[in-house]
């Protein structure tokens, strides 16, 4: 079995500002750009007890709130 390089992103840098270019870097070296997928990823990193399952659990909510409310007002006869 050939042996995987993995890779390392820091999203963040230690001063909390967003590493850009290091994940355009990353997508770009790892071929996401180029995959033909068409998806989203979210993640969410923390300590524990930290809030990230009631972050989660609040974007689901919005996320199927719209959905209800789109399907509603698509299926509304006049």
């Amino acid at each position: 079995m050939a042996s995987e390089q993995q890779q390392v992103l820091q999203v963040v840098t230690g001063d909390g500002e967003f590493n850009e270019t290091g994940v355009k870097s990353f997508v770009s070296e790892a071929h996401i750009d180029t995959a033909g997928t068409n998806y989203q990823t979210i993640a969410i990193t923390g300590p524990q007890s930290s809030g990230k399952s009631t972050l989660m659990n609040a974007l689901v909510r919005v996320f199927c709130e719209a959905l209800c409310m789109h399907v509603l007002l698509c299926t509304q006869t006049s």
